[in-house]
């Protein structure tokens, strides 16, 4: 009985042993599990490969070197009516718009550059300007005279120095005024020139000249050139050209010029001429502008007003410019004095005028303008209709101009 009784139990005994057997098989080290401390560690599993780095970005292909080239355009056209009606239809002391009653083209210009910018780096602009007006006037001495002129073409190099010391070596246009000769990266607040751009002052010079900025308030030029509007020297001894640029404070700029030189009076005979320049600009408010420009010149021993006495001339002319989105006006008034007859020639006369030039600006590449200009000379110089002479010369004009 007894032996019967115990089977089951003994049965039972070993069916919990042979499950607890197993489960300890089951439960032997896997991933993550921690191992038996009686059985050697399994070998870890094989760590997955390193994933193959990311392909390295692809170096960008150095610029073709005409990437660097730039292309600008720049044309003006319009209509001059003068109410003299001048039988020679022709404005007088009016070079860079003098016909009168007619449609022109004022100048169509082509600019081709690598701009400079870094120390080391080089450069070069060529500007060509064709036209039935601005050639003709600004053409210089060596040049081809025509409907063609080569107005600016130069070599630039920044050496290493400081910020930079820009070099340019060729013919530039004048740092001389506050007028401009119209093109795409400049062009003036009226469509006339004043009397100063076009007496007082030369239009380009030929030559080398050095630029350097000694901080954000003040830089400086200085230049050896050929003289007044000459690609060919026309005298043994070289010109000087100079400026100081001064931002004393941010709406402000200040430009003091200096030009002085031997020129070429006659066939025979030389004479030194210089002229000191200054220009002042203030962007008073946002829609504000105000400049101002002075100049007094001289030149030795050439008077046709009093024989062996140095020529002078001086003159100011005031700007103002209101600009509200895409309309504006320009405001100028001037004044300009001939005491020796050598910048008019006309003997010792005084000049004047007073221009306002409204304009719309339908975009950044197109520009129409109106004038009204009324110009005044101390003696009768202003040809009339019936062959007379008279003080006073009004004239109005329209203008388009297209910038690319």
């Amino acid at each position: 009985m007894y032996e019967e009784s115990r089977s089951p139990q003994i049965a039972s005994h070993w069916a919990r042993s042979a499950a607890a057997t197993l489960a300890a098989l089951l439960a032997l080290p896997t991933a993550g599990a921690r191992a038996d401390p009686d059985q050697p560690a399994a070998p870890a599993a094989a760590a997955p490969p390193a994933a193959a780095p990311a392909a390295a970005a692809a170096t960008p292909p150095p610029p073709k070197w005409y990437d660097e080239i730039a292309f600008n355009a720049f044309v003006e056209a319009g209509y001059l009516f003068n109410t003299n009606r001048p039988s020679t239809r022709t404005n007088q002391l009016r070079p860079l718009d003098f016909p009168s009653n007619s449609f022109t083209v004022n100048v169509a210009e082509l600019s081709v550059q690598k701009a400079v910018a870094d120390p080391g780096s080089f450069g070069f602009r060529t500007d060509l300007t064709f036209g039935g007006l601005y050639p003709q006037v600004t053409v210089s001495k060596g040049d081809i005279p025509g409907n063609f002129d080569l107005r600016q073409a130069f070599a630039s190099w920044v050496a290493p120095v400081g910020s930079g010391l820009r070099f340019d070596v060729g013919k530039f246009v004048t740092p001389l005024g506050y007028e401009v000769l119209d093109g795409y990266d400049g062009y003036n607040d009226n469509n006339s020139r004043s009397f100063l751009f076009e007496f007082a002052i030369p239009f380009t010079h030929t030559g080398v000249k050095a630029t350097y900025a000694f901080s954000s308030m003040v830089s400086a030029m200085v230049g050896v050139v050929n003289g007044w509007d000459a690609t060919v020297a026309q005298t043994k001894p070289k010109s000087f050209v100079g400026q100081i640029a001064l931002t004393p404070i941010a709406p402000l700029t200040v430009y003091l010029n200096y030009v002085g030189g031997w020129e070429p009076v006659t066939t025979t005979r030389n004479a030194f001429r210089q002229v000191f320049d200054a220009v002042v600009v203030l962007k008073a408010t946002e829609h504000i502008t105000v400049a101002a420009n002075g100049d007094f010149g001289t030149e030795d021993g050439t008077s046709t007003v009093t024989a062996g006495d140095n020529a002078k001339w001086y003159g100011g002319a005031g700007y103002i410019r209101y600009e509200m989105g895409s309309f504006g006006i320009a405001l100028r008034g001037e004044y300009f004095a001939d005491k020796g007859g050598t910048r008019l020639g006309l003997g010792d006369t005084n000049v004047a005028e007073g221009t306002i030039s409204p304009y719309f600006k339908p975009s950044d590449h197109l520009m129409f303008r109106l004038e009204g200009r009324y110009d005044h000379a101390s003696n009768p110089v202003f040809l009339k209709s019936d062959g007379t002479l008279a003080n006073d010369q009004p004239t109005i004009g329209i203008n388009a101009m297209a910038i690319y």
